[in-house]
C-alpha cells in the first residue's frame, strides 16, 4: 500500500470504536469513489463516440478508450506512491493518459452544456464544468478510491481472514467428523461380514473360545 496514503499503522492503536468509524469512512470512500469512477468511465467512452471521426467497430473501440487511460492512471498513480526513483518518468506517462481521458471527459460535457450565448456565463459554464471534471471525476475518483481503499484494506483483509478462517474450521471439523463417523460405519460392516467366517471356524471372533465339554465338566466339579 502506498505510504504516503496510510494513517492506518496510527488507527490501529486507537480504541475499537475508533476503528469501526474509521471502517466504515473509508467503506463510503471507496463505494463513492467507485461510483465516481464508473461515470467517468461511461463519460470518456460516450465523449469518444461524439468525436466527428470514423471508427471502426465504435461500441468496442469506445469501451477501451474509456477504460484503459483510467485504468492505466490509478496503476501509474500507484507506482508513485509507493517508489521513491523514477518519478519524472511516472508522471510523464501519467499525465499521457490523463489527457485523453479528461479531453473525452470534457468534451461530452461541454457539448451537452446549457450554453446561454452570453461570453461571461459561457465561460463561467465552461470553468465549473473543467473543474467539476477533473477534482470529483478525472483526477478526484482515482485519488479517493486510491487513498480509501490503503486505509480500508489494513482494516477489511483481517477481519475476512478470520472469518474466513473460522468458517474453514468448522468447515474442516465437519468433514473430519463426516470421515470419522464413515470410518465407524465402515469398521462395523466390516465386523458383521467377518461374523458367519468366523462362527464356520467354531467361535466368535469378540468371543473366546468355546471350551472343550471335559474342561466344562472339569471346572463344575470343583
Amino acid at each position: 500500500m502506498p505510504e504516503t496514503l496510510r494513517i492506518s499503522d496510527w488507527l490501529q492503536k486507537q480504541p475499537t470504536w475508533m476503528k469501526v468509524a474509521a471502517f466504515l469512512v473509508f467503506g463510503a470512500i471507496c463505494v463513492t469513489a467507485a461510483f465516481l469512477s464508473l461515470q467517468d468511465y461511461q463519460t470518456s467512452r460516450l465523449g469518444y463516440l461524439l468525436l466527428p471521426s470514423r471508427k471502426l467497430d465504435p461500441e468496442t473501440t469506445a469501451a477501451l478508450v474509456g477504460l484503459l487511460p483510467q485504468a492505466f492512471q490509478i496503476a501509474l498513480a500507484w507506482v508513485a506512491a509507493t517508489r521513491r526513483g523514477g518519478r519524472r518518468l511516472v508522471v510523464v506517462l501519467w499525465l499521457l493518459a490523463f489527457v485523453p481521458d479528461y479531453a473525452t471527459d470534457l468534451y461530452f460535457k461541454l457539448e451537452g452544456a446549457a450554453w446561454t450565448g452570453d461570453a461571461l456565463t459561457d465561460l463561467a459554464i465552461a470553468f465549473v464544468t473543467m473543474a467539476e471534471t477533473f477534482l470529483l471525476f478525472t483526477a478526484g475518483s482515482e485519488f479517493m478510491l486510491m487513498f480509501g481503499w490503503a486505509n480500508l484494506s489494513p482494516l477489511l483483509v483481517p477481519a475476512l481472514g478470520g472469518a474466513l478462517g473460522g468458517a474453514w474450521r468448522g468447515l474442516r471439523d465437519l468433514f473430519r467428523a463426516a470421515a470419522e463417523e464413515a470410518a465407524r460405519e465402515s469398521g462395523a460392516l466390516f465386523n458383521l461380514e467377518t461374523a458367519p467366517r468366523a462362527r464356520r471356524n467354531g467361535h466368535d471372533d469378540d468371543r473366546t473360545p468355546p471350551e472343550s465339554i471335559p474342561d466344562a465338566f472339569h471346572r463344575l466339579g470343583r
